[in-house]
Parts: structure tokens; sequence; C-alpha cells
């Protein structure tokens, strides 16, 4: 008899007491002075869980980086103690895009060890594109608001919105950029930016091919259970991963409960990713 998988609450206890103690209030059920004492007491009680897991989850952080544990995983693994994992996954986007943009600045990819290979060539016209918009939009808006609300706060507030979304896009297509496939001898690292990371043991590669897949912007990750076949791809796709039958992709760390077949992904340079998994096999 199998046994059912356990559920963890401790995420959603920090969510759980923030409603309650907004609903307290909210409702008007307690007088002013009782509200306002609930309120601190719920506060007290957020913050001692949150500093306890804080300290836990720091050795365990250390404890994961000393394994070789990618150190933003292992980042999203402590933070996910907290709270849900994809409200975690959605935290660290940001910093990691802003950490994504320096090193495009610094031109330090990643790419050391094992052979790059780019994939953002097709959606660098649309990014400049939606860039551009970003910033006409910006120019035309402040322009009005200097016109009809002169000396309002409102003109800053808007530049400073629209220059904050230009510098999101330039961190997205940083993080294309100096986050490339990578093969290794034993695995491929398959990136989506900071988005996904899927790694693919190179000895359940059956066959490469050069093969386009059409699809617009991108994909994410996408799995088709029933066809078996999975996706990811900036723009349409140029390379087909034919896989082990009963192998299981590693999605961001955790294995797909599902078996993929076929493994469609976006290379730039389609032939030369082909040539190099082609001229050298794992033993």
């Amino acid at each position: 008899m199998s046994r059912r998988p356990r559920v963890r609450i401790g995420p959603f206890i920090t969510l759980v007491l923030v409603v309650t103690e907004i609903a307290l209030v909210w409702s008007g059920v307690l007088g002013v002075r009782r509200a306002v004492l609930v309120g601190v007491v719920i506060e007290v009680a957020i913050w001692i869980a949150a500093l306890s897991r804080l300290v836990a989850g720091r050795r365990r952080f250390a404890i994961a980086r000393n394994k070789g544990s990618d150190r933003w995983r292992a980042a999203e693994d402590r933070l996910a103690e907290l709270m849900p994992r994809p409200l975690a996954h959605f935290v660290l986007l940001e910093p990691r895009l802003w950490v994504c943009l320096g090193c495009w600045v610094l031109h330090r990819h990643d790419n050391s060890a094992a052979e790059a290979f780019s994939y953002h060539r097709q959606l660098r016209p649309l990014l400049i594109g939606v860039a551009a918009l970003v910033a006409l939009e910006g120019a035309v808006v402040d322009t009005v608001l200097m016109i009809f609300l002169p000396g309002s706060v409102w003109a800053w507030a808007v530049l400073a919105l629209h220059l904050y979304a230009l510098v999101m896009l330039g961190g997205l297509y940083a993080s294309f950029v100096t986050r490339p496939h990578l093969v290794y001898h034993d695995r491929l690292l398959l990136r989506d930016g900071v988005f996904h990371e899927l790694e693919v043991p190179r000895s359940e590669v059956t066959a490469v091919s050069v093969e386009r897949r059409p699809n617009f912007g991108r994909s994410g990750f996408k799995a088709d259970v029933e066809h078996q076949c999975a996706l990811l791809a900036l723009g349409d796709a140029t390379i087909a991963l034919k896989l082990d039958p009963t192998s299981r992709l590693v999605v961001d760390g955790s294995p797909l409960a599902e078996t993929m077949q076929v493994l469609s992904i976006t290379v730039d340079y389609a032939h030369a990713f082909v040539q190099i998994l082609s001229a050298s096999k794992p033993n």
C-alpha cells in the first residue's frame, strides 16, 4: 500500500497569519484596541517563525552549496520554507535578472568547463521592438503629463516606471545571453534564461537532429504528456533530442513524473550543436 504524499503546511503559515490579521482588522469583529493587540501578537509570531526558519535555512543553504548545488536553487529551496515554492521562485526572479544584467555588462558568461551554445538570436528583434515601444510610450506619456500637469510628481513616477521596465527587459535579454546551453561530457544543461533549467544525461540522448518546430516568442517549458514530447524554445525550436524511453527530465532540480521521448529546444548554431553531440559520446 503506497503512502500518500505528506502535505507541507509550513510555507503557508506566514500567509495564513497575514490574511488572518487583515481579516480581523477589516471585519471590525474586535475593537480597535484589541485589534491592535492581536495584530502585534501576530506580527511577533510571524517574525519569530521567520527568523527561526532563516537561521535554520542559512545552515542548510551552506550545506547545499558545499555539495555543489546551484546557489540560486539552494536559495529557492530555503525560501520555499517560508512561502509556497512558486512565490519563492517569483521573488528571486528580479535579483537574478539584476545579476545577469551585471554579468552581461562585465562580459561574464556562464560557459566555463563546457561547450556553450546560445539560443537567443531569434528573440532579440522582438525584445528590441518591445523596448523601443516602451521607450516611445514613456516619452509620449511624460510629455503629455508635463503639458497638462506641469510640476506634477506623476511625470517623474511614470518616467521611473518606464525606466524600470527598460532595465528589466535588458535583464531578461541578459539572462538569455549569460546563461547559454552547456554541453558537458556526461550531461546537457539546457536553459531558459533565469526561468527554467533542464538537466539531461548524455547517456540518455539516443539521437540528435536539426529539426525545426514552429513557436512564437518564449515557450517556457512545455510537456505534452500524451505524445511524450517536451518543448523549451525561444522562437522556433531548431533541435530535436530523442531520449531513452525510460529517462526522466530533471527540470529545475526535480525529475518529471512522466517520461518524455522527444525534447525540442532552440539552439542558434544547430549544426554545430549536433556535431558536438555526435563527435563525442559518453562511455
